[in-house]
């Protein structure tokens, strides 16, 4: 999510205009892989883990494919210092795909949340629920000519981040401290 903000916040400021195209490529991918990663993170709390969770990164490769192979974006405008993005029909199938990953997991969670008695459970549950549809909309307001113009999946992604952080912070909802092991192993070797 912090590498796709970059990449847009480069785009939408016109730091470095020739190389758009290329950053709009980075975009598509970026966001397609945090929708990934957050289906795996839902995942998590719902399912136990199966070989099934690796087709989650097939529309990852078919979007790298593609912005690879030139067929997506369609089309890039500048109009008034405004970033115009067309992504083409191809991006389509691949939104359709992520959009069902994302849709089953709030089912799974919805059926996890009537089925739990915890108090604790079902916090936990409606704030990802709640993170999951205030993201998921504005995310979709992407492909809308409103939110071509402006950055409303930036906005749906701020607003999932200061849902989990409250929800991290106030109701445990991941253990950080397993997170922060990794990062911090994985930094110091790669140092």
């Amino acid at each position: 999510a912090i590498l796709w903000s970059l990449c847009d916040f480069a785009l939408r400021s016109s730091y470095l205009p020739d190389h758009n195209l290329i950053l709009v490529k980075s975009i598509i991918c970026l966001a397609i892989w945090m929708v990934v990663q957050y289906h795996l993170i839902l995942r998590s709390y719902v399912a136990q883990k199966t070989r099934k969770e690796l087709l989650a990164y097939l529309p990852l490769a078919a979007t790298m494919g593609l912005a690879i192979s030139g067929y997506i974006p369609r089309s890039i405008e500048i109009d008034h210092n405004i970033t115009i993005v067309r992504y083409g029909i191809g991006i389509v199938p691949i939104a359709i795909f992520t959009l069902a990953l994302i849709v089953h997991d709030l089912h799974l969670l919805l059926g996890k949340w009537k089925a739990s008695v915890q108090p604790a459970d079902r916090n936990q549950l409606t704030y990802l629920l709640v993170a999951t549809i205030v993201g998921g909309t504005l995310i979709l307001a992407t492909f809308t000519p409103l939110g071509t113009k402006y950055a409303t999946a930036h906005i749906g992604n701020l607003a999932v981040a200061l849902i989990l952080i409250y929800a991290m912070a106030a109701h445990r909802l991941l253990d950080v401290g397993v997170a922060l092991r990794r990062a911090l192993a994985f930094f110091w070797v790669s140092i």
